[in-house]
């Protein structure tokens, strides 16, 4: 019974995780018309940053995060994943120039690229199959949460208290989710 309690402890560590994943990834867009009026970009460059400066890191970078977590502790992976991220996307809120929040972004793709293969990892190896669909149903939750929070919380502390706040607001927080994951420790693996 105390190892049940502990997998789905995990779940909802892991559907905060998803949650996290996706509102960092939805700030850009959400507060993306304030940051091309003040570099002034056009809508190519900021297309590049909002798509394919961050879907090309992510690519990059998902298969060795998921090898590593393969072969090491995937908590800690994801653990170090998300605390890169949220990094980050806090960091893209202190830049300076349109070159610096490249560069920002393009980490913050590198880190979110763990978090979809590691959490379904540790779903598959958490839950049995009888009950795995209820974990992973939990885990796709946060996504959907995610992207909701990111364009609402995003667009909302954007546009009362400046794009560069809601990078802060809004990826800061995941440091806590990070020690906490990392401090976790799942029970033996499922059946």
């Amino acid at each position: 019974m105390q190892q049940e309690r502990r997998r789905w402890a995990l779940a909802a560590l892991l559907a905060l995780v998803s949650f996290m994943n996706y509102t960092d990834r939805m700030i850009l867009p959400a507060v993306s018309q304030a940051i091309k009026l003040e570099f002034e970009l056009s809508d190519t460059a900021l297309g590049l940053l909002n798509g394919f400066v961050f879907v090309a890191l992510y690519a990059f970078a998902s298969l060795p995060l998921a090898r590593l977590a393969d072969r090491t502790s995937r908590s800690l992976v994801l653990a170090g994943a998300l605390a890169f991220w949220s990094l980050a996307t806090a960091a893209c809120g202190l830049v300076r120039s349109f070159g610096q929040l490249v560069v920002a972004r393009a980490c913050v793709g590198i880190g979110e690229s763990a978090a979809q293969p590691v959490g379904y990892a540790l779903v598959s190896e958490q839950f049995e199959p009888r009950r795995r669909n209820a974990a992973m149903a939990w885990f796709i939750l946060g996504n959907n949460l995610g992207i909701m929070a990111g364009f609402a919380l995003g667009g909302w502390i954007g546009a009362r208290y400046g794009w560069r706040t809601a990078f802060l607001a809004l990826g800061l927080p995941g440091l806590l989710l990070a020690v906490a994951l990392a401090q976790f420790r799942a029970p033996p693996a499922a059946a």
